[in-house]
């Protein structure tokens, strides 16, 4: 109903907005699991030759269900269809043993990272909740249920910060 898929691609790719690159997914807390990335993309990362700032990498690992807790939903021309959330999103994250890529995303908890071997049941406490649904083209649903503004609804979840999952 927010339609999250639509601001994930941008207008570049059928969405709206400048798309989500691999950047802005590490920056608002969402985890990268290297064991679902094929062994020649986990290492032309670990050399800097995946840029880290196109939005067609963020579809890419949506693709091979490498965001740990959310899946995306293609259609069968390739184009977004929908995201879904599991669990997962909040209630895991990574190991630390990739620190070199979380460099210019965001500055993880102790012991975790930004891409690495899942940790399936730690709390992702680098998540920000409020950011990402910030960045949902349709807040309709949220300002009709508490009978405020767009803009209230996303200066609060803007509000929220990391860790702040529930």
């Amino acid at each position: 109903m927010l339609n999250l898929h639509l601001t994930i691609e941008g207008a570049s790719f059928g969405g709206v907005g400048p798309s989500l690159s691999p950047k802005g997914v590490l920056s608002a807390g969402l985890k990268i699991d290297a064991d679902a990335l094929p062994r020649d993309l986990l290492e032309k990362l670990s050399k800097g030759k995946v840029d880290l700032d196109d939005p067609a990498v963020s579809l890419e690992l949506l693709k091979l269900n490498a965001v740990i807790g959310v899946t995306g939903f293609f259609t069968s021309s390739g184009t977004l269809r929908s995201v879904g959330l599991q669990c997962s999103v909040c209630h895991s994250t990574v190991d630390n043993s990739n620190p070199a890529l979380c460099a210019g995303a965001v500055q993880p908890n102790p012991g975790t990272g930004c891409i690495g071997h899942c940790l399936d049941g730690w709390p992702n406490r680098d998540l920000n909740v409020g950011e990402i649904v910030s960045l949902a083209p349709n807040l309709g649903p949220v300002v009709s249920l508490l009978g405020v503004s767009a803009d209230t609804v996303r200066t609060v979840l803007k509000s929220w910060g990391q860790g702040m999952n529930h």
